[in-house]
């Protein structure tokens, strides 16, 4: 059991984690949150800058708090992979701008 779901696992996180991030891409846009304020050019705004100290238990109460996805599912996953490739071939068929736009989309509608 272990050595299929070691199999398994990483194969259903590229499917899920691909998946999810080319429909975010181009359908689903996130709800508002503390982290996302869903403002358009977010990015142009001024930033301040500031540090924190907090604790692993205090970074687990935040995480679940705002419902952050595990970052070990990601790194077994080759949805990164697949996404620079699909990048890839965007900007060979439709130009640099158009591989530009898909990934402001994407942050545009993403946390």
């Amino acid at each position: 059991a272990g050595c299929v779901s070691r199999i398994l696992s990483p194969i259903y996180n590229t499917i899920y984690d691909y998946g999810y991030g080319v429909l975010k891409s181009t359908l689903i846009v996130d709800h508002k949150t503390p982290i996302r304020s869903g403002d358009d050019s977010v990015e142009l705004h001024p930033v301040k800058i500031s540090t924190l100290a907090l604790s692993l238990d205090q970074i687990t109460k935040i995480k679940t708090k705002l419902r952050v996805r595990l970052i070990k599912r990601k790194r077994n996953s080759l949805a990164a992979y697949l996404t620079g490739q699909f990048l890839e071939m965007i900007r060979k068929l439709r130009g640099p701008e158009a591989a530009a736009r898909f990934i402001h989309k994407t942050f545009k509608n993403s946390s």
